[in-house]
């Protein structure tokens, strides 16, 4: 699971035949890799539930990478 912080963007153009295509590009401020317990029993995945206030209110420094180290 990953928390990204950034903007969409979504442009439109033609291409040659005059067709309408769409280009959605997603630029990436700050990436968290987040990790939750891999628990199968339903008790204990009832705890791994948090609400958006608790999660994203505790960041650590965000994640620089070099252009050239992006993993895609």
């Amino acid at each position: 699971m990953a928390c990204i912080k950034g903007q969409i963007r979504v442009d439109r153009y033609q291409n040659s035949n005059g067709e309408n295509r769409y280009s959605t590009k997603v630029r990436a401020d700050m990436v968290k890799f987040l990790s939750f317990s891999k628990n199968t029993s339903t008790e204990s995945n009832q705890d791994q539930y948090y609400d958006a206030t608790s999660i994203f209110n505790k960041t650590e420094s965000s994640l620089e990478l070099a252009e050239d180290e992006l993993p895609f």
